[in-house]
């Protein structure tokens, strides 16, 4: 009975950990990206840029725990 329930368990956190590891791969994606802009704009824009690039990595760590 706790075997199946542990199987269960898993099973239904599978969705939630591949979701987990998308999202976490469009933040690095998007972390790339921001990264890429960064040099090519003005320092207005690349202070925002930088600001951005902040809250990703914070949301990247929350993601990881």
């Amino acid at each position: 009975e706790m075997a199946a329930a542990r199987d269960e368990d898993a099973a239904a956190r599978r969705p939630l950990q591949d979701n987990q590891q998308t999202l976490m791969a469009q933040v690095a994606a998007l972390t790339g990206q921001v990264d890429q802009l960064d040099g090519l704009v003005s320092p207005d824009f690349a202070m925002r840029l930088d600001a951005m690039a902040d809250r990703l990595a914070a949301l990247e760590n929350n993601l990881e725990t």
